[in-house]
């Protein structure tokens, strides 16, 4: 014969999420090291989403040009100074909500037509990624120009 327990009502802590640690211990590092690490490769992903969109005529071009005068009016400084708040979950939540705040529902909506966070957070890696290894790549080839420099003088 079952059991016939009842299960306990949720308490007042498991019902709010984020919970506070998880709050303060991921979501707001994770802001954080979004913001410095990958928000105008975020940017560009909107922009050049956008201008695709308006390109195969899937988004309006006015609508279009409304969503890229928000992505280039977004308060860069504002936007690195911002601490996490709970209002939104991560940094692309948050660049939403400003795109919202600066063209409306309507129009800053229809940027996600389309769009997908993983092949977003894919590209953003691979963008910063990129410009890591061309700034090592640089610095290696400024190296070997020093030492193929020193050689020719004769230094040891």
């Amino acid at each position: 014969m079952k059991s016939k327990r009842r299960a306990s009502p949720p308490s007042a802590a498991s019902e709010r999420f984020p919970a506070p640690v998880y709050s303060e211990t991921v979501l707001a590092v994770n802001f954080e090291d979004a913001k410095k690490y990958f928000l105008e490769a975020l940017l560009e992903i909107h922009a050049a989403h956008t201008l695709m969109l308006s390109r195969q005529g899937i988004l309006a071009e006015s609508d279009a040009r409304t969503i890229l005068a928000a992505i280039a009016g977004l308060d860069r400084q504002a936007i690195l100074a911002a601490r996490y708040d709970g209002r939104s979950e991560d940094l692309f939540f948050y660049v939403q909500r400003l795109m919202v705040e600066a063209c409306g529902e309507d129009v800053a909506g229809k940027v996600r037509t389309a769009l997908s966070r993983n092949d977003i957070d894919l590209t953003m890696y691979r963008m910063v990624l990129r410009n890591l290894m061309t700034r090592v790549l640089d610095g290696l080839i400024d190296l070997r120009r020093i030492s193929s420099s020193d050689l020719d003088i004769g230094v040891d």
